[in-house]
């Protein structure tokens, strides 16, 4: 049953209320503010209170004044119950924090339907309240579940960057002692030459065996790292000479001519790029070039116009031609075609690799048919403003 405070100091009204109320409400009286207040304080709260304006001690005002200050008594509504019926009044009782104002003298029907309102708006208001803070609190939840799983997102992002690094060490320092004590034993002529022959096989395993896992690391290392990298005006022609640099040896024992610096046709334009990912890109593609062509070969590369004003990098081999249902295959992880003699080389990582770093700069890659030769694989970049 909801507990109403009378607080009025003229008899007659309070009986008038007590009359009418009873047996609907828990019915509480208090004959001054002042006595009314320490109810409040010092007992259990009440629901509602209507409140007589002009009393001895403190007003009416002054009470609701200090309940509404108070964060446990601010939401119990407050009905005036005054003879004094000015605008003034009214504003003062408004601006004082109540909910309703009733003039003396008062109709019995009209202060049970204002008491019932405003205990309806009280009740939905608490329930308003409990429901707000309840989506708080699984709001804060939810945030801290989430401040939570990131952190131990990157907790576990760093501890893999870690791992992968140790492992990444880890693994090459041994196989670059096998590659370069069996590289030994294959030219040593002392040894014999079928001795010679399984030194070279144990050297180019080891060899395929390096490039595995560093293009294993590339692979994990950039599909984990959710950002992006920042973009750069980049001369194309000076990572287009370093990617170069890098495929001579393997150029010059597979038999493949590479095109001198000289001859590369690219000038100095600049593309949007990160030098070292695009420089990976390069390499990959250069090396593929080489490894698929056939013995006495070349590999070309052209710099051009590409779509849209973007800078086209293409690099021709001397390969057997891939069918055009197979174009976007080769760019799937692990997807090795035959090069020429019918070997099969690396991991099936390297262009999935240059599509993935491709991807982050911005640019597209591809692959087609060149006529009277093997294949063309081109890259697409922004050119710088």
């Amino acid at each position: 049953m909801p507990k109403i405070l009378i607080v009025d100091d003229e008899t007659i009204h309070i009986d008038l209320l007590l009359e009418h109320l009873r047996g609907d409400y828990q019915l509480s009286i208090a004959k001054s503010g002042e006595e009314a207040l320490k109810r409040i304080h010092f007992g259990e709260p009440p629901d509602l209170i209507l409140l007589d304006v002009v009393m001895p001690g403190i007003d009416g005002y002054e009470v609701c004044r200090r309940l509404k200050q108070e964060p446990t008594t601010r939401s119990i509504p407050v009905l005036f119950l005054t003879i004094q019926g000015g605008e003034d009044d009214e504003m003062l009782g408004f601006d004082a924090g109540a909910e309703d104002y009733i003039h003396k003298p008062f109709s019995p029907s009209i202060v049970r339907a204002r008491v019932r309102n405003q205990l309806a708006l009280a009740s939905q208001r608490i329930l308003l309240e409990q429901e707000v803070t309840a989506r708080t609190r699984d709001l804060e939840r939810a945030n801290k579940e989430a401040v939570d799983a990131r952190r131990e997102a990157e907790q576990a992002s760093l501890a893999k960057s870690r791992f992968l690094s140790n492992m990444s060490h880890e693994l090459r320092t041994p196989l670059n002692h096998i590659c370069g004590f069996s590289q030994l034993l294959a030219e040593d002529d002392q040894l014999g030459e079928s001795v010679n022959r399984d030194a070279q096989c144990i050297y180019e395993s080891g060899e395929v065996l390096l490039e595995m896992i560093e293009n294993v690391m590339h692979l994990v290392q950039f599909e984990n790292d959710g950002s992006k990298p920042t973009l750069k005006p980049v001369d194309l022609s000076q990572v287009v000479r370093g990617a170069l640099s890098h495929s001579e040896q393997l150029a010059m024992t597979s038999g493949i001519i590479l095109p001198k610096n000289a001859d590369v046709k690219c000038d100095t334009t600049l593309v949007l790029g990160d030098e070292v990912e695009l420089k990976i890109i390069l390499q990959q593609l250069l090396t593929n070039a080489v490894k698929y062509s056939r013995p006495g070969g070349s590999v070309q590369i052209r710099c051009t116009s590409g779509d849209s004003g973007r800078k086209r990098i293409e690099i021709v081999d001397d390969s057997k031609k891939l069918a055009a249902e197979t174009w976007e295959k080769v760019f799937e992880p692990f997807e090795r075609l035959g090069a020429a003699g019918g070997s099969v080389f690396g991991s099936g990582l390297g262009l999935t690799i240059a599509r993935l770093l491709a991807r982050r700069m911005n640019g597209v890659i591809g692959v087609c048919s060149e006529p009277e030769r093997g294949n063309c694989f081109w890259l697409e970049l922004d050119k710088a403003e």
